[in-house]
């Protein structure tokens, strides 16, 4: 790759090799390496306001600009020694001042908190998932532990969280719990954008607790277990069960990732208790094409064009679309400027959602309306022009991509010991996600922090529809929680396989890895009477 050069980056460009090789001094934080593109900037109580925005893509667009400023009108394309220590030191800076201005116990702590907090708040519906004692009086087939419930929780909250909005996601999460106190395991079930990604997730979570025979401290072992992708893969492969997941063949990645690389790759883990990875999702991608002049694709190529103008030609919906006001054919699409190839598409995107809705609503299920959409295929091609021409980048292309961002991560924290803030990745992200996502509500107008809701909030209002006590909620709510003292629940083991003493776990190494094996021999069982099994021994509720 080409060297970077810009302004400030002068000092960084005459580093030789023998130079980078000695020990490395403190790095000091006091300016930020790119200024133009700094969050702080728009951020807090001094946020400075920006006229002419109003939408993400504007922000995209605007702070595109800002960061390509920074880089000397280059774009930083791959992996370099000078450019990533710089990109390393602009997280950690944008880290270190966030833990300042938030304060260190809030910036730190709020992530951990709510997921805590929601915790409670769902053990007032289900005590057995914050008490040993009332998962013993279950009397149920699997659940006999609060650790395990919690397994059964989060794993839930992980596999419906695709495309769903925080309200959603719990509400789905405790109806999917529901359904395995009742039945054993989890009920198939599409749900929302993403139902027919969802569905097949739970039912490979219940094909997995069968490998493990229902043994739910195996199952939480594995997924916190470390393999290398190309182990994963080829047991999958073997047997038929594609495990996805855009990565390195050699790469090193949790058992989770079976459920593929947003929701098992990185985010269930977390849930579980592994702290060393960060999950690629829509933020921290924006936040590392900040860094690197790469928040936008902003081109098209001839074969989205082609696609869309093929499809809308033979496009079936066209008398239903004509009364919404949609005349266009498909041999004008060639000649469209790209703005007005980007509202078309948004408009035809926008078309696509409400007739989906309206079909949901006749009784369409997800997986007839993902055909529908596949057989249409001029949503698909709408969709992807819009990606390219008005979307930031919201995850990582290649497994090379997600190695190197991984590496800047690693120096960003070591930039932070250096000067006396101890992190892991997962802290990391969870102080830069606040400060992204205000950033972005500031610069598009909107009141900051408006469309966020936290689990603990959601478990609050779900909570409160159901019955429970308002002083009990509000007091769990108010708590000033230390999530470390009150239990660590990342086990000695965690990514090794093996148990610690007294922990119950029966599953080690050699164990785990024989279960990646053995899960790709139920593989393509998607009948739904195998997944639900009534003659299971458990309670009906």
């Amino acid at each position: 790759m080409d060297d970077v050069t810009g302004p400030g980056m002068n000092d960084d460009s005459r580093l030789n090799e023998t130079e980078t090789r000695r020990p490395r001094r403190r790095v000091s934080l006091r300016l930020p390496p790119m200024p133009r593109v700094n969050i702080g900037r728009w951020v807090g109580d001094d946020a400075r306001p920006v006229r002419g925005l109003q939408t993400n893509s504007d922000v995209s667009r605007f702070l595109l600009k800002r960061s390509l400023a920074d880089l000397g009108g280059q774009a930083i394309a791959g992996p370099d020694p000078v450019t990533d220590e710089r990109i390393a030191r602009m997280m950690a800076f944008e880290t270190y001042h966030a833990v300042m201005r938030q304060g260190t116990k809030n910036a730190l702590t709020w992530y951990s908190d709510a997921l805590r907090r929601a915790e409670l708040l769902a053990g007032i519906l289900h005590p057995e998932l914050i008490n040993d004692g009332a998962a013993a009086a279950l009397g149920h087939c699997a659940i006999r532990t609060s650790e395990q419930a919690r397994t059964v929780l989060f794993s839930a909250m992980a596999i419906t969280s695709q495309n769903n909005t925080v309200q959603e996601n719990m509400r789905y999460a405790i109806e999917q719990y529901r359904g395995f106190l009742a039945h054993g395991r989890f009920i198939p079930k599409g749900y929302g954008a993403k139902g027919l990604s969802i569905f097949n997730n739970l039912g490979r979570f219940n094909q997995l607790l069968d490998v493990v025979d229902g043994d739910l401290d195996r199952l939480r072992a594995f997924f916190l277990s470390k393999f290398k992708m190309s182990e994963l893969r080829a047991a999958g492969a073997n047997n038929g069960m594609r495990i996805s997941g855009v990565e390195l063949a050699d790469e090193t990645v949790y058992g989770s990732m079976v459920f593929g690389p947003k929701i098992g790759g990185a985010f269930l883990a977390s849930l579980l208790g592994a702290k060393d990875v960060p999950t690629f999702d829509m933020w921290f991608t924006r936040t590392f094409g900040r860094y690197t002049g790469r928040l936008m694709k902003a081109s098209v190529s001839d074969v989205q064009k082609e696609r869309l103008s093929r499809s809308l030609d033979a496009n079936p919906m066209a008398a239903v679309m004509a009364e919404e006001g949609f005349r266009i054919a498909g041999s004008d699409i060639p000649d469209l400027v790209d703005e007005d190839l980007l509202n078309l598409c948004r408009d035809l995107a926008n078309c696509w959602e409400r007739n989906r809705r309206a079909l949901a609503r006749a009784g369409y299920d997800n997986p007839s309306l993902s055909k529908l959409k596949s057989e249409l295929d001029w949503p698909g091609a709408a969709e992807s022009i819009v990606k390219s021409l008005g979307s930031s980048v919201d995850a990582p292309g290649s497994g090379g991509e997600r190695r190197w961002i991984r590496s800047v991560v690693t120096r960003a924290l070591e930039i932070l010991h250096g000067n006396g803030l101890d992190l892991d990745a997962t802290t990391l992200q969870a102080v830069l996600w606040y400060e992204e996502k205000a950033a972005w509500d500031h610069l598009a107008g909107r009141k900051v922090g408006e469309l966020n809701v936290s689990y603990d909030e959601a478990m609050a209002d779900m909570a409160k529809r159901e019955g429970a006590d308002h002083d009990r909620i509000q007091a769990i709510l108010d708590a000033d929680l230390d999530v470390g003292s009150q239990r660590d629940r990342v086990p000695a083991h965690a990514g090794r396989g093996r148990p610690r003493a007294g922990e119950g776990l029966s599953v080690g190494a050699g164990d785990a890895r024989r279960d990646a094996g053995e899960v790709a021999e139920l593989a393509g069982r998607r009948d739904e009477d195998e997944l639900i099994d009534e003659d299971l021994a458990c309670p009906s509720f």
